[in-house]
């Protein structure tokens, strides 16, 4: 499927043939293309340990976390979805508090003031149980979106217990955001 905006009087074949490149050059956009169904299941292989201190786990860097890879459908040219917006994150983290403290689970913009596309950050998550009920956590909840440091969103605090507990976290880097994505873990009294 192929969208074309032009004026209302304008007949879209003449409209078209005007047009002299269809994609933008590399690296103007996040990545344009068919990308295959990117479904992630995350499961943290140690378990975090309030005892340790905190814990970061950063979703979408390019790096430790790749992007997806797929093909740009007019050239069939390799591209990369630089962001992996749409991907979908099962997360699964075992955690345990052999301190007695709990868990806090925040996010932040690290990126605002750096760039002109960077200045706030707004997304959502299905979160499990915790202090506050399991379900979609809009993030921030009383703002368009969290500027910059010391800005944090609270996303749910989870109480202590005995044994092995696990949080459960779906999510999907939005787009027109700035990422990576940092989940950030810190035992709370």
């Amino acid at each position: 499927m192929s969208v074309l905006q032009t004026s209302p009087e304008s007949n879209y074949k003449e409209a078209a043939s005007r047009i002299k490149h269809i994609v933008p050059p590399a690296h103007v956009n996040a990545g344009r293309g068919v990308f295959s169904p990117a479904d992630y299941q995350v499961k943290a292989t140690d378990t975090l340990d309030t005892r340790n201190g905190a814990y970061v786990l950063t979703i979408a860097d390019g790096k430790k976390d790749p992007w997806v890879l797929g093909r740009e459908s007019n050239f069939n040219n390799p591209v990369e979805l630089a962001g992996n917006y749409g991907v979908m994150y099962d997360i699964v983290i075992p955690w345990k508090s052999t301190d007695g403290r709990g868990l806090a689970l925040l996010t932040w913009n690290p990126f605002s003031g750096k760039n002109q596309w960077c200045d706030g950050m707004a997304n959502s998550m299905v979160v499990s149980k915790g202090k506050f009920n399991a379900g979609v956590a809009v993030l921030p909840s009383d703002a368009l979106a969290v500027k910059k440091s010391p800005d944090a969103i609270l996303v749910q605090v989870f109480p202590a217990q005995k044994g092995v507990q696990y949080i459960h976290l779906k999510y999907s880097p939005p787009g027109a955001s700035c990422l990576p994505t940092p989940l950030v873990f810190i035992p709370v009294e």
